[in-house]
């Protein structure tokens, strides 16, 4: 009768233990799973994985981990709409010069008038397709840098030397480069990117700039910290004219 006793308690024992260790393991990866499907249907994509308690161990990681990813994926989620925002209103304005020159020409018989249109429908039709083929080649560096191995640089010696080799390719456009002095901005120089991506990036970037910057007019260089996230830079080219 004792020996059954001891195995009775040893088997409830077993049993109570099997059962606290698989809430305690099933538990937080349901609740995992449900917010994820929460975010998943949600229009609103701002929402946050729900958090679970602080856990040392495996599951604690796994919770990190696809926090992580959910705010990684969200943070592309807003970017792919403000890209597509800017690239709404760049295609807009010289569609709207556009119809304003094509609807004119059409109601004047003056022979200089009309070429002056028509030199103006031709510098739109010009900036549309360089805006084009600006955002094909942006397109085309997001899905190449996937593929590609990053490295460690600092990153305002690398635009140190880029806006020297700029000065002497564009010798007609005074740029203007002051790198910050500001302490809070020294974490964020040493980064790990792709150094010829980001060089064609800042290429395309000022050439943009010296197509709208008029003559003789200066374009300074700035880097700033963004203002809704405490670790990111914006780099800006602002055209003085």
């Amino acid at each position: 009768m004792g020996i059954f006793l001891i195995i009775m308690c040893h088997l409830l024992f077993t049993v109570m233990l099997g059962l606290y260790l698989s809430r305690s393991i099933t538990r937080p990866i349901v609740k995992l799973a449900l917010s994820a499907r929460k975010i998943t249907r949600a229009h609103d994509k701002s929402i946050k994985l729900e958090k679970l308690p602080n856990r040392n161990d495996e599951i604690g990681e796994l919770s990190k981990a696809l926090q992580e990813m959910t705010n990684d994926l969200q943070e592309r989620i807003r970017a792919t709409a403000g890209f597509a925002a800017d690239v709404a209103h760049e295609l807009k304005n010289p569609l709207t010069s556009l119809r304003s020159a094509a609807e004119t020409i059409s109601r004047i018989d003056n022979q200089t008038q009309q070429q002056a249109l028509m030199g103006v429908i031709l510098e739109d039709v010009k900036r549309l397709d360089r805006l084009i083929n600006d955002i094909s080649q942006a397109s085309r560096v997001e899905a190449e840098l996937a593929g590609t191995k990053r490295e460690s640089v600092n990153f305002c010696e690398l635009v140190d030397n880029w806006v020297l080799m700029m000065k002497d390719r564009h010798s007609d456009v005074e740029l203007t480069w002051n790198p910050p002095a500001n302490s809070k901005f020294k974490k964020y120089f040493e980064v790990s990117i792709h150094s010829g991506r980001i060089i064609q990036i800042l290429d395309n970037m000022l050439l943009n700039a010296i197509s709208f910057n008029p003559p003789d007019k200066n374009i300074e260089i700035k880097l700033t910290s963004a203002s809704r996230s405490k670790n990111m830079l914006v780099f800006l080219f602002v055209i003085m004219g």
